[in-house]
């Protein structure tokens, strides 16, 4: 991972466009919960209704605004190298925990994002954690506790 972010950070830097400064990341450790089917009619839906430009990344942000714990990310298969015979994914969107099938459903129909047609299933992974990642040291930092959970006794 950090080779990854160091090249990325790197990118950024170089980048005569980009007026980003990039002081660290964020690491999300997610687990496979489960597998959704997806099927032809997910992706050649002709009243596709496509998500705003920035529905993705407004979605991480209440992710990570919220409790990261409380959230899925649905994982879907991007692309498949025949040569190397090996899959490659994009952390889609998260989702609320409490989201139904019929919801998940309803997102992937108005999705313009590309998957693999040969794709048979897309993951719903759980959030195990979501940390800090300091560019410059390459450690995790733990998150600021100033918040910790309440617990109701009812």
């Amino acid at each position: 991972m950090m080779l990854r972010t160091k090249i990325l950070h790197f990118k950024i830097q170089l980048s005569k466009e980009n007026k980003l400064t990039v002081y660290g990341v964020i690491a999300v450790k997610i687990n496979l919960s489960r597998k959704f089917p997806l099927r032809k009619e997910h992706w050649n839906n002709p009243q596709n209704e496509l998500f705003k430009k920035d529905y993705r990344l407004i979605k991480y942000r209440d992710m990570m605004a919220d409790m990261p714990q409380l959230y899925s990310v649905l994982v879907l298969p991007n692309a498949y190298d025949v040569k190397n015979k090996k899959w490659s994914f994009i952390n889609w969107i998260p989702l609320l925990i409490t989201t139904d099938n019929k919801k998940i459903d309803d997102l992937i129909k108005i999705s313009d994002q590309p998957v693999d047609n040969s794709a048979k299933h897309m993951g719903i992974y759980s959030i195990e954690y979501a940390k800090g990642f300091n560019l410059k040291t390459g450690k995790i930092i733990e998150p600021n506790d100033s918040h910790p959970l309440k617990v109701s006794d009812c």
